[in-house]
Parts: structure tokens; C-alpha cells; sequence
């Protein structure tokens, strides 16, 4: 994955905003970053997302999973899932987190 705010995740690709469900339709590249920053960048993701729109983060912060999934609750989107990986073709050998929301209407 590229460093930066978003990318356009390819309808497919396993290992790249597919997941049980609706493709998202954007994977944010948070590994790295420690909080704040993680859910500071999935509010940045969001403001460029249309309601309904589904976005994957993936940070290798563990306490991104209860940040972002906090940060939903109080802006009234939808906290779909987290989910651990260690897949070293996201971006990284370390363990990381797949976490997905739906942008709120």
C-alpha cells in the first residue's frame, strides 16, 4: 500500500478493501501511525467519501481498534469490523488491523 491519505481499493483483490461483504470503496494506509493520527486520517478519509461509502483502514496501532471504532459511535457511522492480520502483502511483516466502517448518511 502507498503512504497517503486514501486509495482506491480494486474490486478483487483479497488482501485490499474485499472483505465478507461490500468492497470498501477506499483503504486508508495507516500502518505506522500511532495515535491520534490514526483516527485523525480516517476523519480526513471520511470528509471525502459519500454517505454509504465504505472505507478499510489498516494500522498496525492496536489501539486503533478501539479508537476508530469510538470515533464512529460519536459521529454516527457504522463501526463494521476489526480484524488482526499478519499478511506481510498489506504493507507490513508486523501485526495489523483491518477495520471497517460505513460512511454515515
Amino acid at each position: 500500500m502507498s503512504e497517503g491519505p486514501i486509495d482506491d481499493a480494486p474490486t478483487g483483490d483479497p488482501t485490499r478493501g474485499v472483505d465478507a461483504g461490500r468492497p470498501a470503496a477506499s483503504v486508508l494506509n495507516a500502518l505506522g501511525l500511532l495515535c491520534p493520527l490514526p483516527v485523525i486520517r480516517t476523519q480526513e478519509a471520511v470528509q471525502q467519501l459519500a454517505a454509504g461509502s465504505v472505507l478499510e483502514v489498516v494500522a498496525s496501532d492496536p489501539g486503533a481498534r478501539h479508537d476508530v471504532r469510538a470515533w464512529c459511535r460519536v459521529h454516527g457511522h457504522d463501526f463494521q469490523h476489526d480484524r488482526p492480520c499478519e499478511d506481510p502483502v498489506c504493507g507490513t511483516d508486523q501485526l495489523h488491523f483491518h477495520l471497517r466502517l460505513r460512511v454515515s448518511d
